[in-house]
């Protein structure tokens, strides 16, 4: 039991030391993103209308995915942790933060690919 309890808190503790300076970084674009549009001036933002309802759905959709994966991550850990050794309840929370932690990192990745297109094409276009 106490085998499975410090396994179980090493786990949790290791996804989110690694998680942390993701979710942190991926703030870090988000601000940026954010500040990068609020500075722009009224006309080129009527210019490229579309250009920013697009990037703003991407961005939406990407962050609540993120944060229900999240939530998935944390909802595995609270089974985990109220299990007291019942073996099918720690699989299904193991299983639960491995899918969560999956997600996490494919929306992520979907993030930093969705990024790196805008900016490709806000290059291309001469949009800066």
């Amino acid at each position: 039991m106490r085998t499975i309890t410090r396994y179980g808190i090493g786990i949790v503790t290791g996804a989110v030391l690694i998680v942390q300076p993701v979710v942190a970084r991926a703030a870090g674009v988000f601000d940026e993103a954010l500040k990068k549009f609020l500075e722009l001036d009224v006309t080129r933002r009527a210019q490229t209308d579309i250009d920013f309802v697009i990037a703003d759905i991407i961005l939406t959709g990407l962050s609540l995915v993120g944060v229900i994966f999240f939530v998935l991550m944390i909802y595995g850990g609270f089974l985990w942790m109220t299990a007291r050794g019942d073996s099918p309840q720690i699989e299904k929370a193991k299983q639960t933060i491995t899918s969560a932690i999956i997600g996490l990192a494919i929306t992520l990745g979907a993030y930093a690919i969705a990024y790196f297109v805008v900016q490709a094409i806000e290059a291309a276009s001469g949009i800066s």
